[in-house]
């Protein structure tokens, strides 16, 4: 058995973004950090915030 250690920094996977390009099909970020892109919001995104209890959420994040 090898044990090897892994290095992960956190400023090299840290990603935000406010504003950026979207995709014209979907009207959501492009994916990926290199493309200046955001986290997609998914079906399954969104039934979790509905069992949390957060029924507006999903609606402003798509219309927005």
């Amino acid at each position: 058995m090898y044990i090897i250690k892994l290095n992960h920094l956190v400023d090299d996977k840290m990603h935000a973004r406010s504003t950026g390009p979207y995709s014209l099909v979907t009207q959501q970020p492009l994916g990926g950090k290199a493309q200046f892109g955001g986290q997609r919001f998914g079906e399954m995104e969104v039934w979790a915030l509905q069992a949390y209890g957060a029924t507006n959420v999903p609606s402003r994040s798509v219309d927005s």
